[in-house]
């Protein structure tokens, strides 16, 4: 992504999986994230935390964005719906 690593914002929190294993944090970086597909989409600043680990995802979004969004998830039907200004979008 072309990111200086010597901007980071220090972060002191590990970063825990679902095993308990603990993966160091770098430091965390606020992007502005476009989450949706036209025309249904919300655009936010996002904090996330860099780490040094090989993953099969680029990013991963955790609860306080989804409650910023306002998001409700189905893991059951694999969609997450979000509030719009007048409307409700969806991904």
């Amino acid at each position: 992504m072309g990111i200086d690593f010597k901007g980071l914002e220090v972060s002191t929190t590990p970063l825990v999986d679902l095993t308990g294993h603990k993966a160091p944090i770098l430091g965390s970086i606020g992007l502005i994230t476009v989450i949706g597909e036209e025309p249904w989409t919300i655009t936010m600043l996002i904090k996330f935390p860099v780490i040094d680990a090989s993953s099969a995802y680029n990013s991963v979004l955790g609860w306080p964005s989804f409650n910023a969004s306002h998001a409700i998830m189905s893991t059951l039907h694999q969609v997450m719906k979000f509030s719009m200004k007048n409307e409700v979008g969806w991904v």
